[in-house]
């Protein structure tokens, strides 16, 4: 995620005139809170309209509790964990949905750097072969793995943020990352990928 847009969710004082009612502040706490959620949602929830319905029901939950925010934690992690909370209940809701490592082309926020279209073309074809093969791992596995992968959640913070043990955690990680890459070693196209970019090994 770009700094600047991150860097809202950081302020303090952004926060605390959202909390004393500044329409201004409340707006771009709003618009920031909404690129980090979509970016979490539709890394976990692949259908569309359903991400938008998680989506929607992660703000409702920010902003409802927001003034109960103590500042133990940094508001994006905070903000995480209420998305993350969102997207387990969705899943128990109905039927088990796939999830997605990275979201859609046209879901994805802006790289903060611009790349060359072959690279950038190269980029979405690893993202789009290695989410072929996330969508056929169970979600509890599929949320560690995105919070690893995507966000750099430690082991701890995840146990945290998907309430289970630090074990329980650590053995969801191990077991995604294992069961990925016997995937990936299937999928003669996307092994061969990872072995030109040098990040696959026999």
């Amino acid at each position: 995620m770009s700094s600047d847009v991150a860097a809202p969710l950081e302020d303090p004082e952004l926060l605390a005139r959202c909390l004393a009612g500044d329409r201004a502040s409340r707006e771009e706490l709003a618009r920031a809170c909404l690129v980090r959620v979509r970016r979490t949602v539709f890394m976990a929830v692949s259908r569309p309209s359903d991400a938008d319905d998680v989506v929607q029901d992660a703000i409702s939950r920010i902003f409802a509790a927001l003034p109960s925010f103590r500042a133990d934690a940094k508001l994006s992690t905070w903000i995480d964990r209420i998305s993350i909370n969102a997207v387990r209940d969705h899943f128990r809701r109905g039927p088990i949905l796939t999830a997605l490592l990275f979201s859609s082309p046209s879901e994805r926020e802006p790289a903060p750097e611009r790349y060359a279209p072959d690279v950038d073309w190269e980029r979405r074809r690893l993202s789009e072969a290695l989410r072929r093969q996330l969508l056929r791992i169970r979600p509890p596995k599929r949320i560690a793995l995105m919070l690893s992968v995507a966000y750099g959640y430690s082991v701890n913070e995840i146990a945290m943020m998907t309430d289970c043990s630090v074990e329980t955690a650590k053995k969801r990680l191990q077991h995604g990352r294992r069961e990925l890459m016997n995937r990936v070693r299937k999928d003669p196209y996307l092994f061969g990928l990872l072995k030109e970019r040098g990040t696959c090994r026999t």
